[in-house]
């Protein structure tokens, strides 16, 4: 009896012994909200929210015209329209975490809080891939990553307004976003603000804030001091980059209604390639196999006829074998079908999208060379006034006609462009000498290039009188 309770006991013990060791301890109540506070999104203060600029997108590689059978996936406005419709869609699903401040398009370099930019690598309807790098201010890199996404089978069944197939690849964009931005400080969030603010002070006024902060190697900018709560011109700089982003905000208005009027015929063409992708790769597989198991009947026929077997079987072999390879060859001719009517269906796309995509480029060139407000009238090339400039400050004027001017030169007209730069000149004084330097030097090149050789030594003269290392450097080398 004793024994009996005795290994009652023990058995109770181990009992017990093997259930504490396999119940888990209580966690910690400061373990509990420690873990909570993780995972709780962090109140980020208005004024800190960062910036972001998507630059537009670039290709990974020059699309060649061919006859190769991928050359039916490639189409040149296809993918142009994309390196403007992804950065937008990409835009839409940060605004929608609602963890930014502004989210915006960028058609050009501009002084942001995070700068996203993203080179195409792949693009067929059935397969998007992108590279994507995000940047900050201060040049450090968040992440330089791929995004690849194929459509499940299916993802284009349907009516219109389907889902976007690739919505995994923005989304995981957008996570990497906010897994960056929660690695940072309040004091990080705020130093951010204050390079980006300044690096675009900088570009305006160089002799006065170029003690704040300098440009580095990799792109960003280090910060060494903030400017006086007093200083006279930093409010004027504000000013200036409300317009800047008043005028970026414009342009985000025309990618809106890009988007809207590409959306339909690129979902189109997504939706044609990804079917002819896949009818492709099936009809490719069947034909080699079709290939394989004919040519396979048709040896084996031939050795049946050297072991003397029956003439009827040996034929039969042979006719299943040749039926097969002509089998291959049908399913090849299906192949070639298929991918006409892809490239047929490239070129009613390019047909639709080409007015819109050029319409967009217009619409921000113009809006670019006016710098203030486009009526949606077209700039003429000769015009050299700038709508609304006379009310500002000559360094503002300067800085309004730089941007002028560099939009002139990228149309590649060069009388207005002159006209604009001898604007900055008859400001004197009044222009910062570096906005005079500049315009004298892309003079003198300008008419150097227009075999105005007169013209360019007046400018090289002029541009040497105001360069400023030529005046450190003289009364050394001189």
């Amino acid at each position: 009896m004793m024994t009996r309770r005795f290994r009652c006991l023990c058995s109770l013990a181990v009992a017990c012994f093997v259930v504490g060791c396999a119940s888990p301890s209580m966690p910690d109540a400061t373990d509990v909200v420690r873990q909570e506070e993780r995972n709780e999104p962090r109140e980020i203060p208005e004024e800190l929210l960062l910036d972001v600029g998507i630059s537009v997108f670039d290709n990974a590689r020059p699309l060649l015209d061919g006859d190769d059978d991928e050359s039916a996936f490639r189409n040149a406005e296809v993918r142009r329209a994309e390196r403007s419709f992804l950065p937008y869609v990409i835009g839409k699903y940060l605004q929608d975490t609602e963890t930014w401040g502004a989210v915006r398009v960028v058609p050009r370099p501009v002084a942001v809080d995070v700068t996203v930019t993203g080179t195409i690598t792949h693009s067929d309807g059935e397969t998007l891939a992108f590279r994507a790098k995000a940047t900050d201010a201060r040049g450090i890199q968040w992440f330089d990553k791929e995004y690849r996404v194929t459509a499940k089978p299916g993802a284009y069944d349907g009516e219109d307004n389907v889902d976007d197939p690739f919505a995994d690849a923005y989304a995981a964009l957008a996570a990497d976003m906010a897994t960056s931005l929660r690695g940072l400080s309040l004091d990080d969030l705020a130093r951010i603000r204050s390079v980006a603010e300044l690096a675009f002070a900088r570009s305006v006024v160089p002799e006065a804030f170029a003690r704040h902060v300098t440009a580095k190697p990799d792109g960003g900018h280090e910060l060494h001091r903030l400017p006086a709560n007093e200083d006279p011109l930093l409010p004027r700089v504000r000013q200036i980059r409300d317009r800047d982003h008043l005028f970026i905000d414009q342009v985000n208005a025309y990618y809106d209604d890009f988007t809207a009027n590409v959306q339909r015929p690129y979902d189109e063409w997504r939706r044609e390639a990804f079917h002819s992708r896949r009818a492709q790769r099936e009809l490719s597989a069947k034909a080699e196999a079709q290939m394989l198991l004919g040519s396979a009947r048709i040896i084996e026929g031939l050795a049946r006829m050297e072991n003397r077997q029956p003439s009827r079987l040996v034929l039969d072999w042979i006719t299943r074998g040749v039926g097969l390879i002509r089998g291959a060859e049908d399913s090849e001719d299906r192949i070639r079908e298929t991918l006409d009517s892809m490239r047929e269906v490239g070129r009613s796309t390019e047909a639709s999208l080409v007015p819109h995509t050029t319409d967009l480029e217009n619409r921000t060139a113009r809006l670019q060379q006016g710098v203030a407000a486009v009526d949606g009238r077209q700039v003429k090339s000769k015009a050299i006034r700038v709508p609304g400039v006379s009310h500002l400050q000559p360094f503002e004027r300067a800085f309004a006609y730089q941007i002028l001017a560099r939009a002139y030169l990228a149309k590649k007209d060069y009388e207005a462009a002159i006209g604009v730069y001898e604007r900055i000149l008859e400001l004197g004084t009044r222009a910062p000498r570096w906005h005079r330097e500049f315009s004298n030097k892309n003079l003198a090149l300008i008419h150097f290039s227009r075999r105005d050789y007169e013209k360019s030594l007046k400018y090289q003269k002029a541009w040497l009188g105001t360069s400023s290392w030529v005046g450190e450097a003289c009364p050394r080398v001189c």
